[in-house]
């Protein structure tokens, strides 16, 4: 490859010496991958957002890792002392496509957190589910 000299060749997305990619950037790709865009059309909307461009496999490896996180904090050990957990539910209208045909159904997303002995408390779970209810608990 040719050195391009007299140009600053330091990487836009990840700074020199860091090896995480920003917050920002991450979230906005989620954000997009959220509203059901492919990898290529997130990449075009980066390159409009960051004004710079990006490939659809930078777009999937960040989708990828995110998913592992997430994955990683769910198989968690936890603690076994909560003398204390709250459950709490939120319900929210999510636009789906059936046939073609928009709709909105109802999702209700649990959060569940424990507080320990010390008086701390923990995120324990979150978890999606189709209705609202004392048996989805």
């Amino acid at each position: 490859m040719k050195r391009i000299r007299g140009e600053n060749q330091d990487s836009q997305i990840i700074p020199k010496y860091q090896r995480i990619i920003h917050d920002k950037f991450i979230l906005d790709v989620l954000s997009l991958a959220s509203t059901r865009l492919s990898n290529n059309q997130i990449a075009d909307q980066i390159t409009s957002m960051y004004g710079f461009k990006v490939s659809p496999s930078v777009i999937s490896n960040c989708i990828q890792t995110v998913q592992d996180e997430m994955r990683d904090w769910h198989e968690r050990p936890l603690e076994n002392n909560y003398p204390i957990i709250m459950i709490d539910g939120k319900v929210f209208k999510i636009k789906t496509e059936e046939g073609g045909r928009s709709k909105y159904v109802n999702k209700t997303l649990y959060v569940v957190v424990g507080i320990n002995a010390d008086g701390q408390k923990e995120l324990i779970a979150l978890y999606v589910s189709n209705t609202e209810s004392a048996t989805e608990w």
